[in-house]
């Protein structure tokens, strides 16, 4: 699921934060503090969030009292699952930035590695930092996919019994096409407690190209501290500049005070590009509310804000009502609450600049191998399985095979059943070699599939253009049409004259496969494919034209093309033509046109050709219920990757749970499915909080998109009712309620928005660590 969380929901737990200098950040502190009390604040929130009553679980909960066991009983994993809640604001987008980068810091634990020497840890990305590309559904092929940084860390603290907690950090944070070096220095000097929830620290952080830069803060730098206020007050500020190119130079402000046994409070928060006043993305919001209400004034700056002119008008919120989102799920048995848990993966080591020593590191995983180096082809190399207890791993043989062979599994869909679901269409233009993608929608009226839009993708999501009049997609009979839903995962196909759709169950072929009846049984499988069969010695001219990759079509069910493939030997998970590999071309730059640039993918492919009658029953639901598809490409995600042990079989990882749901009424977070209701939707699960496949919504006033419905607690789901849903983070996004926050004021906090950094930065040299990870993904790992 994309999202950004645009709550200043810190996670600053564990003791995340640190400090290079800062008068606000002292206290006076009498008794002895130990180290493992220096713990920040798991969240700090300008606004909290309130108790929800819109989770409205199915009807059968009210008579089924907890004594009687199963998930709902006391002590389970479900009934024990924590859920955490934030209120989005559009005021605290400024914070957003600052909000994923302690989430990360946060896994590194430096207050349980007090004065043990520097050490590193494999900080997990995708947990704290989002993709925020057009990507606008929870079904995205690289979901569940590793994405680790290797974090060096020192925690030091002197002997005084009130000396403070310090926190040196290096990392380089990977953002596709360019890399960024984060350097942290801070101080704890008070945890967080009842008396004082925010504790007291500072953290100043700077940006460069890298981290043994001679300007380590070339790219930026920022500083989120705590400060002292009125009595019975908390507060905080921050401030980051970010430098993105000579002409582009944006600032990020707060200031925020709040009183947390009254509920209240108020705060400046805002962003703006350095030079250019006019800019359209210049924001300042001015916050005041109570435990009832908030008020919200915008302007582009903060000398505009109104109340500067004594004017209080503004924006008004209800703190009591509000509409939920929920981030992330966690998935539990039916029959007694445990979470359901995956064999995921294990980090490896391996010898990256051929030196003889294992000094790099990586991830395999059932989608696929991460190195912390991105090398695009480690096939044939030796790897060691990380241990942490100091016994030597295994060691494994890396290959990485030239495509991928997916299975697919049939699923059908009544007509009567996909009215308001939308699909897309691409339509090949054969005369000028351009293409169109179109939205389509069934018409149940006519029975045709009909084209209503045109729909691009882009930097800012989907660009969608409306057509004047529909067009009806003309099919001849037995004709197959190739459609895409996000809502059902993919790949979708109707055969003219059907009463059904049908889609797919996709999974990667391993070559764990080998039990009675699969894939492997034999250790060779053969596979015939009639329509878009991928030739062997591809080159790059053949890249220039959408046929070119391509062997012509069979039109003879007696004749298809034929291929296999081992899950050993030496071209193990190769798809071959006798002993030639099907491989995108590795000069595929040399196209001069090329139509293919993620990859080439081969119709569908069946082991068995005897309930065939025609070549089009492959797509043929009721004649065939598992085809296969093959694809190639010059990306790591083409290709699949598998470690081979002493024995030569493939090492096994799980993959994730697919099944299909349907939404409705009853199982909805507020009771109302609305449009959605009777939709059907395939979920995928890949462990405790990675659920997708519901669909997004572009939300416009918070600039991503959303899920399109949200599921209550305790609605059983799977394709035998065996599991349980419960929501693990929910953002709650407050209602208007015009006229009722007459007795909020608003003006200007007690400490004024900073407009620099003041706090001592990290220009340490990054020390050398030697040691395996002590943390991964804030797992140790020697416990």
């Amino acid at each position: 699921m994309t999202r950004k969380l645009l709550a200043l929901n810190l996670c600053l737990a564990l003791g995340a934060c640190s400090n290079g200098a800062s008068d606000s950040a002292s206290s006076d502190t009498t008794n002895t503090i130990s180290s493992s009390d220096l713990v920040l604040p798991s969240q700090i929130s300008l606004v909290e969030p309130k108790a929800s009553d819109t989770n409205q679980a199915p009807a059968f909960l009210a008579q089924a009292p907890a004594s009687e066991g199963g998930f709902l009983e006391t002590g389970t994993d479900y009934s024990d699952a924590p859920q955490r809640s934030h209120v989005w604001l559009e005021a605290l987008e400024p914070l957003a930035t600052v909000d994923s980068i302690l989430c990360f810091i946060g896994q590194l634990k430096p207050e349980l590695e007090v004065n043990e020497g520097p050490y590193t840890v494999l900080a997990d990305m995708d947990s704290c930092f989002e993709n925020d590309s057009g990507d606008n559904d929870q079904s995205s092929g690289s979901q569940g996919a590793v994405n680790y940084t290797e974090v060096t860390v020192d925690s030091t603290r002197g002997e005084a019994s009130d000396a403070p907690l310090n926190v040196h950090i290096w990392f380089v944070m990977d953002n596709g096409d360019s890399s960024q070096a984060i350097r942290v220095n801070g101080v704890i000097s008070e945890g967080a407690s009842e008396q004082n929830p925010f504790g007291s620290f500072v953290l100043s952080y700077q940006f460069s190209d890298a981290l043994d830069s001679d300007d380590p803060d070339a790219y930026g730098k920022g500083e989120l501290a705590t400060v002292d206020t009125l009595a019975g007050f908390q507060g905080f500020t921050l401030y980051e500049s970010s430098i993105r190119g000579p002409e582009e130079m944006y600032e990020t402000a707060a200031s925020v005070v709040v009183n947390p046994s009254e509920d209240n409070g108020i705060a400046l928060t805002g962003f703006r590009q350095i030079g250019n006043d006019a800019a359209e993305a210049n924001k300042a919001f001015a916050i005041s509310y109570n435990s009832d209400n908030l008020l919200l004034q915008k302007a582009a700056t903060f000398e505009q804000l109104a109340y500067k002119n004594d004017d209080q008008s503004g924006t008004c919120l209800s703190r009591n009502s509000f509409t939920e989102t929920v981030w992330r799920y966690g998935l539990y048995s039916v029959a007694n609450g445990s979470s359901v848990e995956l064999n995921s993966g294990f980090p490896f080591l391996y010898d990256a600049d051929i030196d003889g020593n294992y000094d790099s590191r990586g991830y395999a995983s059932y989608w696929g191998i991460w190195t912390e180096g991105g090398q695009d082809d480690l096939s044939g190399v030796t790897v060691q399985r990380e241990t942490f207890d100091g016994t030597t791993g295994t060691e494994y043989e890396l290959i990485q095979a030239q495509g991928r062979l997916m299975k697919n599994t049939v699923i059908s869909l009544n007509l009567t059943d996909i009215d308001g679901i939308e699909f897309e269409y691409f339509e090949w233009n054969n005369s000028n070699n351009t293409g169109t993608n179109f939205i389509v929608v069934y018409d149940s009226e006519s029975g045709d599939f009909i084209k209503t839009a045109t729909v691009e993708y882009g930097e800012n999501g989907q660009n969608r253009v409306e057509l004047e009049s529909p067009v009806a997609i003309s099919l001849m009979s037995g004709q197959n049409l190739h459609m895409f839903s996000n809502q059902l995962g993919g790949g979708v196909q109707f055969l003219e004259g059907s009463t059904a759709i049908t889609f797919f169950k996709q999974e990667f072929v391993t070559g764990n496969e080998t039990g009675t009846g699969e894939l492997f049984e034999s250790g060779t499988a053969t596979l015939y494919c009639y329509e878009n069969c991928p030739k062997a010695g591809m080159t790059s001219s053949d890249l220039d034209t959408y046929d070119g990759p391509y062997l012509t079509d069979s039109t003879d069910v007696g004749s298809p093309i034929t291929y296999t493939i081992s899950n050993s030997g030496a071209n193990t998970l190769e798809l071959m033509i006798s002993t030639d590999a099907v491989a995108y071309p590795t000069d595929s730059e040399n196209s001069s046109n090329n139509q293919h640039p993620w990859g080439v993918r081969s119709g569908g492919m069946v082991t068995d050709t005897s309930s065939l009658s025609a070549t089009t029953d492959v797509y043929d639901s009721e004649i065939v219920t598992v085809f296969y598809e093959f694809e190639t490409g010059p990306n790591s995600w083409n290709r699949q990757a598998a470690l081979i042990d002493s024995s030569g079989d493939i090492v096994s990882f799980d993959k994730p749970l697919e099944f299909t749901y349907r939404h409705e009424d009853a199982n909805d977070r507020t009771g109302s499915a609305g449009n959605y209701d009777g939709q059907t939707v395939m979920l995928n699960y890949g462990g405790l909080g990675d659920l997708w496949g519901i669909p997004s919504l572009t939300d416009t006033e918070r600039g991503y998109f959303t899920p399109a419905f949200n599921i209550a607690d305790a609605v059983v789901v799977g394709s035998d009712d065996e599991y349980v849903v419960k929501a693990l983070e929910i953002e709650q996004k407050m209602e208007r309620t015009d006229g009722q926050c007459t007795s909020l004021v608003l003006n200007d906090p007690a400490v004024p928005v900073p407009t620099t950094v003041n706090g001592t930065l990290n220009n340490e040299a990054v020390p050398t660590v030697t040691d395996a990870p002590r943390y991964i993904a804030g797992e140790s790992t020697t416990e």
